[in-house]
Parts: structure tokens; C-alpha cells; sequence
């Protein structure tokens, strides 16, 4: 019997530990973003493969990226993205303090189609936000953004 009630707070233990360290991840369509300029409006299609760039160079999109941990003030833990296209795609992670004011940022881009990393923010207001800014090249498409949250 004192193996027994060992056993399940040593496994009751494990499944709490587990659920600390849980990551509270979102995936959004790039479809989710829009024109960060109104001029260039024109040039973005949206459509359930996410936001393309239809004009002859580069756009600018920005994207609002729901957290919906407010107790998490750590930041995230990663953050990915996948492009469809040719060309070099940048995008800034932003964490803004309450005021809008930034707070941290982080950057990541690709040549080409494929999934990219952006480095995790690190820390995070209770009251503020996250936003990002991505700058896509002529013909691509932005189709997914995965941010998991710490918490």
C-alpha cells in the first residue's frame, strides 16, 4: 500500500509539473492582417490561403496577434510563419506596453517558400498587446501564423 501511495502522488505530481509548463499556442490565417498602409490597399487579396501581395514589389501588412493569457507577462515561446512565393519576407513581433508603447521586439524572415522562426519575446505588460509588421514581397502569400504563448 505505501508503494501504491507513492506511486500516485509521484504520477499526480508529473501530471501537475506537466500542466505548468504547458504552452498555450494560436494559429491565425494570414488572411487575419491587413494593408498597414491605406494607399497600398489595392494590392492585397485576402482568401482562406491567407493575404498575398498582388502588386510589382513589396507591401507592408500588419497583423494583430490575440493573447489571451493576460496572466502570462513572460512572452512567448515561439512564434512561427509559413510564406507561399518567391522573394524575402520580413516580419517584426512587437509586445507594447499598456500605452502602446513598445516594449520588445523581435525579427524573422525567409527567401522563399517555407515556415521561419521569429526569437520569443521575453517579456510582456499585463495591460499591453502583441502586433506584428511584416513586409511581404510581389506574388507571396502569408498563410499561417502559430504564436505560442508561455503559461
Amino acid at each position: 500500500m505505501k508503494h501504491l501511495t507513492l506511486f500516485i502522488l509521484m504520477m499526480t505530481g508529473i501530471a501537475f509539473a506537466s500542466n505548468a509548463l504547458a504552452e498555450n499556442g494560436h494559429a491565425y490565417n494570414g488572411s487575419f492582417c491587413k494593408s498597414r498602409w491605406a494607399s497600398q490597399s489595392s494590392s492585397i487579396n485576402f482568401h482562406a490561403s491567407g493575404i498575398t501581395n498582388n502588386s510589382n514589389g513589396s507591401r507592408q501588412i500588419t497583423c494583430p496577434i490575440i493573447v489571451d493569457n493576460i496572466q502570462n507577462t513572460q512572452g512567448t515561446t515561439q512564434v512561427w510563419l509559413h510564406q507561399t512565393g518567391s522573394g524575402r519576407i520580413s516580419c517584426t513581433l512587437y509586445s507594447k506596453n499598456g500605452n502602446g508603447t513598445t516594449r520588445e521586439f523581435r525579427a524573422g524572415e525567409r527567401n522563399g517558400t517555407g515556415w521561419f522562426l521569429i526569437p520569443n519575446i521575453t517579456t510582456d505588460d499585463y495591460w499591453g498587446t502583441y502586433s506584428m509588421v511584416c513586409s511581404i514581397p510581389k506574388g507571396s502569400i502569408l498563410n499561417t501564423i502559430w504564436v505560442g504563448e508561455k503559461g
